[in-house]
């Protein structure tokens, strides 16, 4: 029988928790050491590319006025900015994926929970993008805020709250498919 901890659950962590945590720690330490403009830049280059392209095109589509040239988003009146490597939501979705791919569940889970919650996050960098061209081109003092402090929590959140999703639904239909309960979709 497992000992208790301090507050009346099991003390210590099972090999699949363990598992999960260095996988996260392992993740966290790789971006920390090779998330670089000098390492990362070149080979995300089309990324940035393509998100920079999409990005023009909602702006246009919400009748903001921009021109991209490469990977650079202005505006006439002279407000722009670069969308490089780290603007693509490419590290949020690393997170995600090594979240969704680390804990126990069965392979089927994590393919609906990346297939669902991977274009999401993506979907939501999008509109981060075209917000931050509006806030930079209409408010530019309060650019930087948007920029640094809310849509980097707003990211993280989604992040969390995408997985923390994904681990309720997938649990769900763990518990389902054990009790033969287990009904299709969501």
């Amino acid at each position: 029988m497992p000992s208790k901890g301090p507050f009346g659950g099991r003390r210590g962590l099972t090999t699949q928790e363990w598992w999960f945590v260095l996988s996260l720690l392992l993740v966290t330490v790789a971006a920390i050491g090779f998330y670089r403009e000098e390492l990362l830049g070149g080979v995300l280059a089309p990324w940035a590319l393509g998100t920079a392209t999409v990005t023009a095109f909602l702006l246009d589509a919400f009748g903001i006025e921009a021109v991209r040239i490469g990977s650079t988003i202005s505006e006439p009146e002279g407000f722009g900015y670069l969308i490089n490597y780290s603007c693509t939501g490419i590290l949020p979705l690393a997170f995600l994926t090594v979240g969704i791919a680390a804990f126990p569940a069965d392979r089927r889970s994590r393919l609906i929970g990346l297939a669902i919650a991977g274009p999401v996050l993506l979907t939501l960098n999008q509109i981060r993008l075209v917000h931050l061209f509006h806030v930079g081109s209409t408010n530019l003092g309060r650019y930087d805020f948007m920029h640094l402090v809310v849509w980097e929590w707003v990211i993280v959140g989604a992040v969390l709250g995408l997985w923390m999703g994904w681990v309720i639904w997938a649990e769900n239909r763990e518990r389902g498919a054990v009790n033969g309960e287990l009904k299709t979709g969501f």
